[in-house]
């Protein structure tokens, strides 16, 4: 495989009494199944396996002509990094639920999420740290949401998060639970001699269709202005803020 952050001798697969067994070699850039670094590892059906900037995923079991077409539609939907749905899926979704929206009046928001000052981290531990933050940060927004919820990995280090059923104030709630949850995290990426913890912050704009979005251009540029507006306070932040909770209305 052509990846300079692989050796010849990075990890292994072997038999083991309770399945099949991943070892790393004592690798300089580290063995990862689902986003965490394994020394040692009986896989389950489902994960993945992540050697550099190389995904592979476990199959196993008696359907697996089953899991394998699953998994050959997952990854035309999905973002194969991040786990999350990719640009092509989430423009049909939507245009769904903006056309939803538009004939039946229900509501639907949008959140952008940006990370604050991502170029730092690539510059600072390298670009493999960056990719074990994008997953890691992925995977931490995936836990925190409705099933209804569709997580789209949009570009570089920014995610949207569409959310049916759900009005600004709710959207801005969920962005404020959000953004403080990845402030609080520590992504842990295994460097060249001991694993390096990383801390990053995200900007969120928050924003609600309206009649006037006709495209779903319309909305996403909505909640990109937004975004740049936490930007512009200084990043840890979303854009509307919620009202302070002991503001009396007006």
């Amino acid at each position: 495989m052509a990846d300079e952050n692989v050796s010849r001798f990075h990890c292994r697969l072997a038999q083991h009494p309770d399945g099949i067994l991943l070892y790393d070699r004592s690798s300089k850039n580290g063995t990862y199944v689902d986003g965490k670094a394994v020394t040692a590892h009986v896989l389950r059906d489902g994960e993945r396996i992540s050697v550099g900037r190389n995904i592979f995923k476990f199959l196993s079991g008696a359907n697996v002509e089953h899991a394998y077409n699953q998994e050959i539609y997952r990854l035309m939907a999905t973002d194969n990094l991040t786990g999350a749905y990719n640009r092509s899926f989430f423009e049909r979704e939507i245009s769904r639920e903006l056309r939803r929206f538009l004939r039946y009046d229900r509501p639907v928001s949008l959140l952008m999420i940006d990370i604050d000052q991502f170029k730092t981290v690539n510059s600072q531990y390298g670009h493999l740290a960056g990719d074990r933050v994008l997953a890691q940060l992925g995977s931490l927004v995936a836990r925190q949401i409705r099933a209804e919820d569709i997580l789209c990995r949009w570009g570089g280090e920014e995610f949207l998060l569409l959310m049916p059923e759900m009005s600004e104030r709710e959207a801005c709630e969920t962005a404020e639970r959000l953004r403080a949850a990845i402030a609080e995290a520590r992504f842990v990426f295994e460097g060249e001699k001991s694993a390096l913890t990383v801390s990053v912050s995200v900007s969120i704009g928050a924003t609600a269709a309206t009649r006037q979005m006709c495209v779903p251009s319309d909305f996403v540029d909505a909640a990109n202005q937004r975004v740049d507006e936490a930007k512009r306070l200084g990043g840890n932040c979303i854009f509307p803020p919620l009202p302070a909770e002991n503001s009396e209305p007006t």
